[in-house]
């Protein structure tokens, strides 16, 4: 084989493109998932405070074993 034969061989040969594809793809699948992360942040962070607010103010009843359960 000539040089020129190597050289248009290479050219036509696409056997890499298929890689380059995933790693583009699994690029832009990662930052999406990054802004969307960025994006529901603050909300996330104000509804946990929320639930752990009324986590830590709720009152709790004692039940011990011979008490009578009341669903009202």
């Amino acid at each position: 084989m000539s040089l020129e034969n190597d050289v248009r061989l290479f050219m036509v040969d696409d056997d890499g493109a298929v890689t380059v594809d995933w790693v583009v793809l699994s690029g832009a699948v990662v930052a999406l998932g990054l802004g969307v992360l960025v994006l529901i942040e603050p909300g996330v962070e104000n509804s946990t405070e929320v639930v752990s607010n009324a986590i830590g103010t709720a009152v709790v009843d004692s039940i011990s074993a011979n008490s009578e359960i009341s669903l009202n």
